[in-house]
């Protein structure tokens, strides 16, 4: 009777140290800080020079508020836009023969950032745009994707 006794014991406790708690789950995420916004900033810069499509489309958020000063894509300067629209629009302008270079990026919080870009212009030159935007989640940064991209050329 004794070993039965302690096989039930036994399997009791086995049973309740591996039954799964029902709380919250401890979360892997952190939240950015302005290094990881100005290197989203970089990284989006860099893959619209490159013309690379999966890169500017991993860097931007689903729905984009966005202008550039020439040209609102997709409607007015304050609604969300489709996220393809503004990835076929940049590489639009890259397969006209426009290339970008951040010649200044600055996070001014763990969300918002501004910039100066040096646009070349195949057969036409250079001028600089700058900008400013802000990003969609700064507590989950894995998650942080450009929200708002604002882009004027220099008066």
């Amino acid at each position: 009777m004794r070993p039965l006794f302690g096989l039930l014991c036994t399997s009791l406790l086995v049973a309740t140290c591996s039954t799964p708690t029902t709380g919250a789950v401890p979360s892997t995420s952190r939240p950015c800080t302005r290094a990881d916004v100005t290197d989203l900033l970089g990284s989006f810069v860099r893959a619209i020079d490159a013309g690379d499509r999966q890169s500017i489309t991993a860097a931007l958020a689903t729905g984009v508020i966005f202008s550039d000063g020439r040209r609102q894509v997709g409607g007015d300067f304050v609604s969300p836009r489709a996220r393809d629209g503004i990835v076929d629009y940049f590489l639009d302008r890259h397969g006209v023969g426009e290339r970008f270079e951040l010649t200044r990026g600055q996070a001014n919080s763990i969300r918002d950032f501004e910039y100066d870009l040096k646009v070349s212009v195949a057969q036409v030159g250079t001028h600089v745009a700058i900008g400013k935007g802000t990003t969609n989640d700064p507590f989950d940064c894995s998650m942080q994707r450009i929200a708002v991209w604002n882009m004027v050329r220099r008066p």
